[in-house]
């Protein structure tokens, strides 16, 4: 809720007026009938004569994915007493776009709220951060005026317009906060014809208001308004909290935004609250929101893929195993920590390089990159996370019964070892039950325990703390504030900066290190956070030397089952190499070897160096996660799919590195190329319309921001492969090794490792389902129960799991229901199959399709007398 046209935000926008009654902007989405397609082609696919054949389906439709894809297929051979068998299983994936869950609840399945003006008074909009923290106080600026003597409708029309101005360059909307208000003259009775006066305004927090902000029209602290010499009268007296209760019959005020009542008063809590909301809050109004789409109170009944999940596997338990894969945070019980001997953490503690610390400081957020004003930023919103709260709740229960096997698997590490990434907090308790021994768990809880931190560090350095304890960067931060050397940014006195620092400090999130986080985390600065600087490239450049070490080194890694030890036997790892193993410091070191702290604020840096000491494994074992997926393959009968696998994805990596661009999937992808863009062409990058990164991944040309008749060629840009991007790296620190990276240096580094991080996100998917293939082939218990596996993770990755299973293993596609592609105000409802509402039936039927159908694909376009209504595609 809150976009516009060109892709910003509007959180805050008030209309002030005299009438007793306002009218909303509630426009009616027309339901839009569409032609489904398959998920790799420009016609619709079907696997079985049986799909043609007319049946009623009067299931409810569901909301939650973009589209539910059928696969069914045998892997996994085994033999079976005298004969060979295979295993079939069916595989239902959901790609989704990672919604807000408030969107994916909203009545009749437009994700997209209606937009228009909500009744709130000046209490209503200012009270969250005026009354309890006065120093958050908000800023008002005057927009514009209505002439006199207008009609609250008419004051609302004008406002729109002026919201919705293509052509007011000079005053731009998107990327501000900003209400209207419309105050009226003396009373004239409160019928429909009163006439009054319009003032629309823009309203931010005051620390949020910056020079992107700033123009020829003031801003004013709604705490100081005597001064306000432009701010009319009856703007003060409505702000004031001293006015009548005459004046305060004189006004009606107005905010620009959701008309989902419950939508629109959840995101003003969650972007301007104090606190943040609790996902047990949160999930309540969801549970709630869900229940009212079930009810039927308008329109038909919807039900949200969760439930439909659990109405399934509940049903049908005693004839089916079904497995759900999450792209979520993996638990703590599937971990251990790895700790280093109190002689390798002696030796290997060391601060960081003198060019990280010269890294600048983060830029101002782009005004068409700020998520401040998204409510969705929060990081605990997304339906993706609701469903991952309620299906790991339910699993840590069965985790209690030893006759229950493991059924909800989460594949997303790259934030491994961040507990508040795990959006439950049941999860989040038991990361130190997991993984802190008991004087670890002890030293945690009573902080230093009366002992000086880096005293005791020394004493024990095997023994694991929370980062700020553990950093020699930070060791060095408290050493140079208790010497009073910092310097205050943009400010002469030094004293002043141990107790800026201090009234910044906030309570540490418990982050335990390890290497998919490490690598993982440039996937956040490369597409979502941008003008926020930390630099791979020095790591890559001493550390590991080459693309060719590069690429073994990642291999062995995360892909074919090597150990962590003899992964890391691949890089310099030395007392000389070490310091450029850090991608962030604490520390902004000045002209002249000067020093201030960084203000991290919003932007801590969770994973601030690489974990050669202290990281997280898979339980048990000396290999990542993924590594050991792939040596639990290693038998007979499962290492051929695992070797089919690390072969697919290597290829895939290789055409990524060769050809960045090209490579991208056109559907969902363009980040890279948007990234090169603002590292190189930044003139473009800053004069074009970025809300749809595949978009500017497909187009030739695209149309000027400035200048309407202008276009600029992006045909004709292209990405360098990674092996140049790679020596561009090395020529940097080969001519001056204290030198920070420039910004084309590190946008190329951070390609390089989404390239590859990405990639494995869609390995450990496909590792995952072929051990869970193979647990059920040796389990007795589900000797008689047909197998499904449910993804339910981003469109990108489904997709690529399909072209995997699809072209690598023959599965054939059974169904596909909805759209790769949805339009915003699109009714986003998709009717499944009736067999995925019995799956017996989709078992039953799979040996019937097998017999019936060959391997040719169907083109449903060209068969004649096929009625279009009875194809489920």
């Amino acid at each position: 809720s809150g976009c516009v046209p060109n892709g910003s935000i509007l959180s805050k926008l008030l209309l002030f007026t005299s009438l007793s009654s306002s009218s909303s902007l509630n426009h009616p989405q027309p339901q839009r009938f569409f032609r489904p397609t398959a998920a790799f082609g420009k016609t619709r696919t079907l696997s079985s004569p049986l799909r043609m054949m007319k049946t009623p389906n009067t299931n409810p439709p569901i909301v939650g994915p973009n589209y539910v894809q059928v696969l069914q297929g045998s892997i996994l051979g085994r033999n079976n007493g005298n004969s060979n068998t295979s295993n079939k299983i069916s595989l239902i994936l959901c790609g989704e776009s990672h919604e807000d869950a408030i969107d994916a609840t909203r009545r009749g399945g437009v994700f997209e709220g209606d937009e228009g003006w909500v009744s709130q008074t000046a209490a209503q909009m200012f009270f969250t951060t005026t009354r309890n923290h006065p120093s958050d106080a908000w800023c008002i600026q005057l927009w514009a005026t209505t002439p006199r003597h207008q009609t609250l409708e008419r004051v609302q029309e004008w406002a729109e317009d002026k919201i919705f101005e293509e052509d007011d360059e000079d005053d731009p909307v998107f990327g501000q906060i900003a209400l209207l208000f419309e105050v009226k003259e003396e009373a004239r009775g409160l019928a429909p014809s009163s006439r009054g006066t319009g003032y629309l305004m823009r309203i931010l927090p005051k620390k949020r208001v910056t020079k992107q902000h700033n123009n020829d029209k003031p801003w004013h602290d709604i705490r100081n308004l005597n001064d306000a010499a432009n701010l009319p009268t009856a703007v003060k007296e409505w702000i004031s909290p001293s006015q009548n209760d005459h004046n305060k019959n004189r006004y009606q005020s107005f905010e620009w935004g959701d008309l989902d009542q419950q939508a629109f008063e959840l995101n003003q809590q969650r972007l301007f609250g104090q606190d943040e909301i609790p996902t047990d809050e949160l999930d309540r109004i969801i549970r709630q929101r869900k229940a009212i789409l079930q009810s039927n109170i308008e329109g038909e009944p919807l039900w949200t893929f969760d439930d439909w999940l659990a109405h399934v596997r509940e049903q049908f338990s005693d004839q089916t195993e079904l497995h759900l894969i999450l792209e979520a945070s993996i638990p703590p019980w599937q971990l251990s920590l790895h700790r280093p001997s109190p002689s390798q953490a002696k030796t290997t503690a060391t601060t960081a390089a003198e060019c990280i610390r010269q890294v600048p400081p983060d830029e101002e957020p782009e005004e068409q990159d700020d998520d401040g004003e998204d409510p969705a930023s929060d990081g605990i919103g997304t339906y993706l996370d609701f469903v991952y709260r309620r299906f790991m709740e339910e699993q840590i229960l069965l985790d209690n019964s030893s006759s229950s096997p493991q059924w909800v698997h989460c594949v997303d590490g790259r934030d491994l070892g961040c507990a508040s990434a795990t959006h439950s907090p049941t999860v989040q308790k038991m990361w130190e039950k997991q993984l802190l021994t008991d004087e670890e768990r002890e030293r945690l809880l009573n902080k230093d325990g009366g002992v000086d931190d880096d005293e005791a560090m020394s004493a024990t350095p095997n023994v694991f703390v929370p980062d700020s304890k553990r950093n020699p960067e930070q060791s060095f931060l408290r050493q140079l504030q208790s010497e009073n050397k910092l310097v205050v940014p943009g400010g002469d006195e030094d004293d002043d900066a141990t107790e800026m620092d201090s009234d910044e400090e906030e309570e540490e999130e418990l982050t335990f290190p390890s290497f998919e986080g490490f690598f993982g985390q440039a996937t956040e600065y490369l597409y979502y956070s941008p003008h926020v600087h930390l630099s791979y490239a020095p790591f890559l450049a001493k550390c590991v030397g080459s693309m060719n070490r590069w690429h073994q080194f990642f291999t062995s890694l995360f892909f074919d089952g090597a150990t962590i030890s003899e992964a890391l036997q691949l890089l310099t790892l030395t007392e000389s190499t070490l310091p450029y193993a850090h991608v962030r410091s604490p520390l902004c070191m000045l002209p002249g070897g000067r020093y201030h702290a960084r203000s991290d604020g919003e932007h801590y840096i969770t994973y601030p160096y690489f974990p050669h000491e202290f990281y997280l494994t898979d339980k048990d074992s000396d290999r990542t996660i993924s590594s050991n997926l792939y040596h639990r393959l290693s038998s007979p009968e499962t290492n051929e799919l695992a070797k089919k696998a690390l072969e697919w994805t290597l290829k895939r990596i290789k055409q990524c590195c060769a050809d960045p661009k090209q490579a991208d999937d056109e559907e969902c992808g363009g980040e890279w190329f948007e990234a090169y863009l603002r590292a190189f062409h930044r003139d473009i990058y800053n004069d074009i319309d970025r809300s749809d990164s595949a978009q500017l991944l497909q187009r030739a040309t695209v149309k000027s921001i400035s200048n309407r008749k202008k276009k600029y060629n992006l045909d004709q840009i292209s990405i360098p492969s990674m092996a140049d991007g790679f020596d561009t790296i090395l020529k940097h620190f080969e001519n001056d090794e204290h030198v920070p990276p420039t910004p084309q240096v590190e946008t190329m580094a951070k390609i390089l490792l989404d390239i590859y991080v990405s990639n494995l996100l869609d390995y450990v998917t496909i590792l995952q389902i072929a051990h869970i293939v193979a647990s059920h082939a040796k389990s007795t218990m589900a000797e008689n129960k047909h197998l499904v596996i449910c993804c339910y993770m981003g469109s990108a990755h489904t997709r690529a799991v399909a072209n995997f299973f699809q072209y690598q293993c023959n599965f054939k596609q059974r169904s596909f229901s909805g759209k790769t592609d949805w339009d915003d105000d699109e009714k986003r409802t998709i009717q499944l199959p009736g067999d995925l509402w019995n799956l017996p039936q989709l078992v039953a039927e799979q040996s019937v399709v097998s017999a019936m159908v060959d391997d040719s694909v169907v083109d449903v376009e060209k068969e004649e007398g096929v009625d279009d209504d009875s194809i489920v595609c």
